[in-house]
């Protein structure tokens, strides 16, 4: 994949969110959220090849791609818009490595306590896709 691997994805994503939020809670796995403040979960959830044999010889390689986010707020007041405000900061950071966000969803408070809004990017790439350089990912 290029310069495009899940690690080098979710470590782009999770320095965006670090640089505008220095003590955010990010995970890339199935861990509980902290019992205080907000957290971020950020993985791949798929990863395939859309085609093959485009090329004559068979040696084109892409591959599609998607992750999924969930960022979790059980501060009671204002939750809702601390989460939509972290999402903002991901949805910029997938941006800039042309992914497309396909769902933007709030999920319902299953113990009135923790709100959550899950997000879902995709993108399709090249061999030769590369990651950008110097995007901070925090603009």
């Amino acid at each position: 994949m290029a310069n495009f691997t899940p690690n080098r994805i979710y470590t782009y994503i999770r320095q965006a969110i670090l640089d505008v939020y220095p003590t955010m809670y990010v995970t890339g796995g199935y861990e509980p959220i902290p019992p205080q403040g907000e957290a971020v979960r950020v993985h791949e959830i798929s990863h395939y090849r859309p085609v093959r044999g485009i090329c004559l010889d068979h040696e084109d390689e892409q591959w599609k791609v998607a992750f999924d986010v969930n960022v979790y707020s059980n501060q009671f007041d204002d939750s809702y818009t601390d989460v939509y405000d972290i999402m903002r900061v991901v949805e910029i950071a997938f941006k800039q490595l042309h992914f497309i966000e396909y769902e933007c969803v709030p999920v319902e408070r299953a113990n009135n306590r923790v709100s959550r809004l899950t997000a879902r990017f995709e993108r399709q790439i090249g061999e030769g896709d590369q990651m950008p350089t110097g995007a901070t990912g925090s603009t």
